[in-house]
């Protein structure tokens, strides 16, 4: 799988751990966790998009 479909993966994944975290009524364990899952899966979404990006501008202004 390459970057691009990864990252989307991943931050796509987030989003669906920090909409269950919105779910949940009081903070507690779990609400920690889906909060946590979430913004370590968006960062490493967003890190692998970027990466692509930069590999493809780099392919094409060769």
């Amino acid at each position: 799988m390459d970057n691009k479909n990864m990252g989307i993966t991943f931050t796509t994944t987030g989003f669906m751990f920090l909409m269950l975290s919105i779910v949940i009524e009081s903070p507690s364990i779990l609400w920690g966790f889906l909060l946590a899952v979430s913004i370590v899966l968006n960062l490493v979404g967003t890190g692998l998009i970027a990466k692509f990006l930069k590999e493809s501008k780099t392919n094409t202004s060769q």
